[in-house]
């Protein structure tokens, strides 16, 4: 292998390894690493891709979650399917034998090293592009499927030539169930990938769902604590099962004991969605005026923080939010999720 590719290879470990020892120090700094995802600028020249010198910043937000029923109601949501199929499409890229002509494909243990022979363009996980294009990717996984789809919009549009204000079509074959989801009755669905700027394929496609956007956030700037994945659901916060003893501990049942990095659980009907304290700015026995950072829906901006006052309610660890129409909240410290 390449010597500069390997070395190359080696720093992105590295600063993953980093990223997950010190951890982001706020909320509101994870919210940030979505909104100002780097992706690697490529071109194509003397019959190879390139890097462009240029570093394109652009923002991750789009609501993703495989289950969010909202494609009949919303005719720009990016729905599961078209993201499920743009996933096959770049997990494939490292066997077309039209792209490797212009780069090489090399794995090293999980990671591949996307390189033209001369330096490393970028490398990624198949993980990394798995769980971002369900909601459940880091920023650093969500950058790396923004530069895989990046080489895969300039193949497209430079290699062959296509015009980039165009669409490249891809059909599937989708079972009656798929396409219910897909808000279509036909089997036989037409996708449409326009080739236009990486930016926008990004905040069209990218983002993290809401329990993903906390769980992340927590593993990261506390590796110690039992969650285990991205896919922790919100309601396993507040009702612990065998462990609800523990959980019982850590919930507030006061305005006055809220801090930062506690997880805001909401109810109505259901436990439905989460949310993380970003910084309290001032508390006492009625109220706390706190910035909450969340995922939110893609219409309403994905990862985001603002500012709420939340309300003690009679009952018991349950709590309320000026402005948000939900039946109760409840706010749980960190170290529910102690060993």
């Amino acid at each position: 292998m390449n010597p500069q590719i390997c070395t190359l290879g080696m720093s992105v470990l590295l600063v993953e390894l980093a990223q997950r020892v010190y951890g982001p120090s706020t909320a509101g700094e994870f919210v940030n690493k979505y909104r100002s995802i780097e992706v690697i600028g490529l071109k194509v020249e003397e019959g190879e891709i390139r890097r462009s010198g240029v570093i394109i910043t652009t923002a991750a937000t789009a609501y993703v979650n495989n289950g969010h029923k909202v494609a009949r109601t919303n005719p720009n949501y990016v729905t599961p399917g078209k993201r499920h199929k743009l996933q096959k499409i770049l997990l494939s890229l490292d066997d077309n034998r039209e792209l490797k002509r212009y780069v090489s494909f090399d794995k090293v243990g999980a990671r591949i090293s996307v390189s033209n022979g001369r330096e490393e363009l970028f490398s990624y996980t198949a993980n990394a592009i798995k769980q971002s294009l369900m909601g459940k990717g880091s920023p650093e996984q969500v950058k790396q499927t923004a530069n895989l789809m990046n080489l895969w919009r300039v193949f497209q549009a430079d290699v062959k030539e296509r015009n980039r204000s165009a669409s490249t079509q891809v059909t599937d074959r989708l079972t009656p169930k798929a396409a219910e989801k897909e808000g279509t009755d036909q089997t036989i669905y037409q996708h449409s990938f326009p080739l236009n700027d990486i930016g926008q394929l990004v905040r069209d496609y990218l983002g993290v769902d809401c329990n993903g956007f906390v769980n992340l956030y927590l593993m990261s700037k506390y590796p110690d604590l039992t969650i285990r994945s991205a896919h922790e659901m919100e309601d396993v916060y507040v009702q612990g099962g065998k462990h609800q003893n523990k959980v019982n501990k850590n919930l507030r049942n006061s305005t006055e004991e809220i801090q930062a990095d506690d997880a805001v659980v909401f109810y109505k009907n259901h436990y439905h969605h989460i949310a993380v304290v970003n910084t309290v700015f001032r508390r006492n026995k009625d109220i706390a005026v706190v910035s909450l950072a969340e995922s939110r829906g893609s219409s309403m901006g994905g990862v985001q923080t603002n500012t709420f006052t939340i309300r003690r309610q009679p009952t018991k660890h349950q709590f309320s939010i000026d402005g948000r129409n939900e039946e109760f909240v409840k706010i749980v410290a960190p170290d529910r999720w102690k060993p």
